[in-house]
């Protein structure tokens, strides 16, 4: 029996933009930009999300270095409307299909599931 003695590649992670650091966000590929939906804040210290845990702000990039807000955050209080734009989440499920981009469903943290689906062509609409 032999043991490897070869060096174990090293990977090196870069924080490139804070502005669209999230957790539990959606990631597609959609237009030739990268998109991120919804999601935390990762930033403690920020609150403009709260009462509210979960955003529904999309971000876009070309080239994931500049980020542009797409659509800021409507999810924050009580008069929100669900019938016209989806509900802050994270942890949902996130697919291009059929020139859509697709968000099924979410976790519980507003305190039910989302078991909604919702698409949109630009999601700006």
């Amino acid at each position: 029996m032999s043991i490897s003695t070869a060096a174990e590649p090293q990977y090196v992670w870069e924080l490139i933009s804070p502005k669209a650091a999230r957790d539990g966000a959606g990631a597609l590929s959609f237009q030739g930009k990268i998109w991120l939906l919804g999601g935390w804040n990762l930033n403690p210290a920020e609150r403009s999300f709260f009462p509210r845990i979960c955003n529904n702000e999309v971000w876009a990039s070309g080239e994931c270095r500049d980020w542009m807000l797409v659509k800021p955050n409507t999810f924050k209080d009580r008069p929100f409307d669900s019938s016209s734009v989806w509900e802050g989440r994270r942890t949902a499920g996130y697919v291009v299909f059929r020139d859509r981009m697709w968000i099924v469903g979410g976790d519980c943290n507003q305190g039910t599931c989302q078991n909604d689906v919702c698409s949109s062509t630009d999601d700006k609409t």
